[in-house]
């Protein structure tokens, strides 16, 4: 199963439109509420596209196999401005995702559980992921005339574009995989992520960058006895 080119860290899931990956949504070419009573009000929440994107790759230096916990399939990695957390979810999953943008001209959905997923990574080997340049902005108050179903109304997540500056990018893995742990031919296991925790070294780029990002994990990422 291909990773997702957009992926979302555990941490930054607390939106229930975008939780889970268990229902699909058809695209509905006609015009609801958002499309006539918001008039250009609604045109104010729509998506925006990155400035660019950025290949994340994770290697495995060590000698001992990874595991990296993934949601929906998708790897669960992290990315963030160097000064800290802005409040938007900079890798977030699409899976599922219903956007304030969305909402104009779809009903909201409800999503059951994925599977627990991680991911192998193998000593030698490595793992990419594409960050689109932008983030997930939750809790905004849409007016009511900007949703297909304004009886639903509340707070929707806007797509939006990371403004260039220095960001850091993580992962957490961990040494081995719960259950029976069945890998596919692509590295994708059917269980959980867990034991020994496997770290690497802090990670900042310049965005926006045409560069890869490496984030390696070395031959002591579970820790190095003494001599």
């Amino acid at each position: 199963m291909a990773i997702k080119a957009m992926m979302m860290g555990a941490a930054g899931l607390a939106l229930a439109f975008a939780a889970g990956c268990g229902s699909s949504v058809d695209d509905d070419d006609g015009a609801g509420a958002g499309g006539t009573g918001g008039g250009g009000v609604c045109a104010g929440f729509a998506d925006e596209a990155g400035a660019g994107t950025v290949t994340v790759r994770f290697r495995n230096d060590s000698m001992e196999t990874i595991y990296l916990p993934a949601l929906c399939d998708s790897l669960d990695y992290t990315i963030e401005p160097a000064g800290g957390s802005d409040g938007v979810s900079y890798a977030f999953s699409g899976s599922c995702l219903q956007t304030c943008e969305d909402l104009q001209t779809e009903s909201q959905i409800a999503c059951g559980a994925c599977q627990q997923t991680t991911y192998q990574l193998l000593p030698g080997a490595t793992r990419e992921v594409v960050w689109a340049g932008t983030g997930l902005q939750g809790g905004i108050e849409m007016p009511a005339a900007c949703w297909e179903s304004p009886e639903t109304g509340g707070t929707c997540g806007r797509v939006v574009a990371a403004p260039a500056g220095t960001y850091r990018a993580g992962a957490l893995g961990f040494g081995s995989c719960s259950g029976e742990c069945n890998c596919d031919a692509e590295g994708l296991c059917v269980g959980s992520a867990t034991g020994l925790e496997a770290y690497h070294e802090p990670v900042s780029f310049a965005f926006p960058t045409a560069a890869p990002v490496e984030v390696v994990f070395g031959v002591c990422t579970f820790g190095c006895g003494e001599d």
